[in-house]
């Protein structure tokens, strides 16, 4: 039978009688925890334990103690085989059962693998050292330079006196206002007749192309007034001034002097057999007349144009305005460059390893060792170099500059207002920083003598054009070999004053053709809307919002 033996104390020396059949458990003893070492780097990985010897024997009994799984064991040594004499032949026995196969012998137990060696304390790591300081910043830029003071506008040169209200200019210093005085001049009776056509009203008679005499454009006169008196060599002068309005006449009902009709005469007058046809707009009214009655005409023949008088003298230098607002900051310098990295502080002392315990549970993971002493602080970075003041330009206009860079002022000497161009993260724009007020206004020069009527010319070569707010004041000619249209166009896109005058001129083959634009009523004499051939000129009056009137050498076809 096996021999089972049980060790559990430390033996020196074991005798076994019968070793095919030993069967050696052994119960070591745990040994004791060893202490728990300081965390430390990693130790070499321990050696590999000898394999344990294995040793095939019989079949044990069963243990009640799983051991651990160890290696599998070297394969023990072949048995010898002993062949036994042969015996002698007997006689055939009954064929016996067939025996149990024998159990397999049980593997030998793992050898215990050597103590992995315990890590041994990882050394802290020295800090970072300290950011350099940053750079001092750039010292401020230089104040921008004051802006300059405005300049005194000049006084404006007094328009020509007209009885006819002309496009507006710019606003004057107010006068006194002087009395009302009478109008005078030349008068002559005649009778008033309601015939409209072109042709002689009779001796002593006056008659207009409209019985609203508002919107009368021409005035036809007989030579002899309603005494039989031959008065045209008088009337062979009312249209001999050189301004664009020739005269004024008013007509007053010779019962009711309350009743009376201002008119302007605004061009040359046609001279036939036994009257004049005289061009003419409406000024002003009252009352109503009515055929036949009795009126005086007073005319009042207007001026030549004066020689241009000279420039009145300049106003007084006026009073230096106040010191002008401060430029503004200029742009900040440049960063200071950042110090360099302090030196890194030196390495902690790498913590002795722990002392390898004895073959046991795995001791708990050791305390961290106490972090290194922290590197010293570096050395402060050097301050950075000042930012360079950068340059800026300073422009005095009514418009802003073109492709300003940042930092340029600009004086507007329409308004004093002071801007400088800056950019941010908003992007780039005129920031208004303040204002130089401008002196006050010296005072109105001596108004010079009335200067000549002299109208610039506006040339047009197309078949069509509108008239412009810019043609008042000016002869508009047209030229081009096919028909032209010229539009008058409405108030609401341009708004001429009414009283307005254009005048115009056809100086091409192709005929020209008055046109009244969206709204406009254009009144003429015969509805005559076209200037009648090459060189043929006429005008056009506003005499209310959307209302003109058109006279001159016209014609129906």
């Amino acid at each position: 039978m096996a021999t089972e033996i049980t060790i559990q104390e430390t033996i020196s020396e074991v005798s076994v009688t019968d070793p095919d059949n030993l069967l050696v458990e052994v119960d070591g003893t745990q040994g004791p925890i060893g202490p728990q070492g300081v965390t430390g780097p990693t130790g070499p990985t321990g050696a590999t334990g000898a394999t344990g010897q294995s040793i095939t024997g019989p079949t044990g009994a069963d243990s009640t103690v799983t051991g651990p799984t160890g290696p599998t064991g070297s394969t023990g040594a072949t048995g010898a085989a002993i062949t036994g004499a042969t015996g002698a032949t007997g006689s055939t026995g009954a064929t016996g059962s067939t025996g149990a196969t024998g159990s397999t012998g049980a593997t030998g137990p793992t050898g215990a693998q050597g103590d992995t060696g315990l890590q041994g304390i990882q050394g802290v790591t020295g800090s970072q050292g300290i950011q350099g300081i940053q750079g001092v910043q750039g010292a401020q830029g230089v104040t921008g330079p004051t802006g300059p003071t405005g300049v005194t506008g000049s006084t404006g040169a007094t328009g020509n006196d007209a009885t006819m209200t002309g496009p507006t200019g710019a606003t004057g210093p107010t006068g006194v206002t002087g009395p009302q005085g009478s109008f005078g001049g030349a008068t002559f009776e005649y009778n008033y007749t309601t015939g409209t056509s072109n042709v002689d009203p009779g001796s002593g008679n006056l008659a207009f192309n409209n019985l609203t005499l508002s919107s009368a454009t021409v005035l036809y006169i007989d030579l002899l007034d309603i005494n039989a008196t031959d008065v045209s060599s008088f009337l062979d002068t009312i249209d001999d001034s050189t301004s664009q309005i020739k005269g004024t006449f008013k007509i007053t009902e010779k019962a009711d002097v309350n009743t009376y009709f201002y008119f302007s005469i605004i061009g040359t007058h046609q001279h036939s057999t036994n009257y004049f046809a005289v061009p003419v707009a409406y000024v002003s009214g009252a009352g109503t007349i009515v055929n036949n009655d009795d009126v005086y005409i007073t005319f009042a023949r207007t001026g030549d144009a004066g020689d241009q008088g000279p420039t009145g003298p300049a106003g007084p230098t006026g009073v230096t305005g106040p010191t002008g607002s401060t430029g503004p900051t200029g742009q900040d310098g440049f960063l200071g460059g950042t110090g360099p990295t302090g030196p890194t502080g030196p390495q902690g002392i790498q913590g002795i390893q722990g002392v390898q315990g004895t073959q046991g549970i795995t001791g708990a993971t050791g305390v961290q060792g106490e972090t290194g002493v922290t590197g010293p602080t570096g050395p402060t970075g050097s301050t950075g170099s000042t930012g360079v003041t950068g340059t800026s330009a300073y422009t005095s206009s009514a418009t802003a500059p073109s492709s300003p860079l940042n930092g340029d002022g600009w004086f507007n000497t329409e308004t004093g207002k002071v801007y400088v161009y800056y950019t941010d993260v908003d992007g780039s724009q005129w920031v208004e920083v303040g204002a130089a007020p401008i002196g006050p206004t010296g005072p109105t020069g001596v108004t010079g003598a009335t200067g000549p009527d002299v109208l610039s010319l506006n040339s047009q070569t197309g078949t069509t054009y509108t008239f412009a707010l810019s043609d008042t004041g000016k002869f508009v000619e047209l030229s081009n070999a096919s028909a032209i249209t010229a539009t008058i166009p409405p108030n609401a896109d341009v708004a001429f004053p009414v009283g307005t005058l254009l005048n115009f001129m056809q100086t091409g083959a192709g005929q020209v053709t008055i046109a009244a634009g969206s709204g406009v009523t254009l009144q003429a004499e015969g509805s005559k809307f076209k200037l009648k051939a090459q060189y043929a000129a006429g005008s056009c009056v506003k005499r209310a919002t959307d209302t003109w009137v058109l006279f001159g050498n016209i014609t129906s076809a």
